[in-house]
């Protein structure tokens, strides 16, 4: 039954009834299902973290069940976990000799951060919104100083990548190359002079060589706004309606190409 108390037993017969002999026992049942677990419901890959419950009366241990790829174990009120790289459910029993509570559960949800990237010409822009960001050198893997902007519009060769921070979590995009900027600036065939540079827009651009050479403008943002077909070795430029800044100017002769930086001020 659900009482505690004695059992007690004598021995009889025609003299009488012998002393009692009594033993105390304790009535228990099954314990009742877990309150409710504790802990960060939105977890970053490969991060700690613990759960807990409140004691259960007349438990004598626990039995937790994490999500798959999940690591951890704990016979107690609380565990601590290694998050793996799936979503799930977070168990709990509570336990005795009786047997088992009902589960007590709890949904955990993997923090999925998107790393995907755009490329536009020289510019790479991260594709996660309300993030924080911090542009890389895959060379050593070393941050960029000062670009931690959504974009990153490179000015040299090179192999970049960005870390993306979002609801306490950081994950690396893959490494994108960029080969647009200054190539093979030692290329006789390839070899040109903008003057003057600085200027208000309009320039001059002087080619080594005309034959199957074109002439392509980006700006800072990588977008190609101006192109024209090299006819001589003297090719003049009115850029003048653009915003003052940076520019890029690039000539494809045959194969080969070479990208040079100019000011308009």
């Amino acid at each position: 039954g659900t009482n505690s108390g004695n059992i007690s037993v004598t021995a009889n017969n025609s003299c009488g009834s012998s002393l009692v002999r009594s033993l105390s026992v304790s009535s228990n049942s099954v314990p009742v299902q877990p309150g409710s677990i504790s802990g960060n419901t939105i977890v970053c890959d490969g991060s700690s973290v613990t759960y807990s419950i409140t004691s259960v009366a007349g438990a004598n241990a626990y039995s937790w069940t994490l999500p798959i790829g999940w690591t951890g174990s704990s016979t107690t009120n609380s565990i601590t976990a290694v998050a793996g790289s799936a979503s799930g459910n977070i168990s709990v029993s509570a336990n005795n000799s009786c047997g088992n509570s009902p589960l007590k559960t709890l949904s955990v949800i993997r923090n999925l951060i998107d790393t995907s990237v755009t490329v536009s010409g020289l510019t790479l822009t991260a594709n996660a919104a309300s993030a924080s960001y911090q542009w890389i050198n895959c060379n050593g893997n070393t941050a960029i100083s000062g670009q931690t902007n959504q974009s990153f519009t490179a000015t040299t060769n090179g192999s970049y990548a960005v870390i993306v921070t979002k609801n306490g979590c950081s994950d690396t995009s893959y490494c994108f190359s960029i080969n647009i900027v200054g190539l093979n600036e030692n290329n006789a065939t390839t070899t040109f002079h903008v003057y003057p540079n600085p200027s208000n827009g309009k320039f001059t651009v002087e080619t080594a060589k005309v034959e199957n050479s074109k002439i392509e403008i980006y700006n800072m943002m990588g977008e190609l706004f101006f192109q024209s077909e090299i006819l001589n070795h003297n090719t003049e430029v009115d850029i003048s309606h653009q915003p003052k800044g940076f520019y890029f100017v690039k000539i494809y002769a045959g194969q080969s190409s070479i990208t040079k930086k100019i000011i308009v001020q």
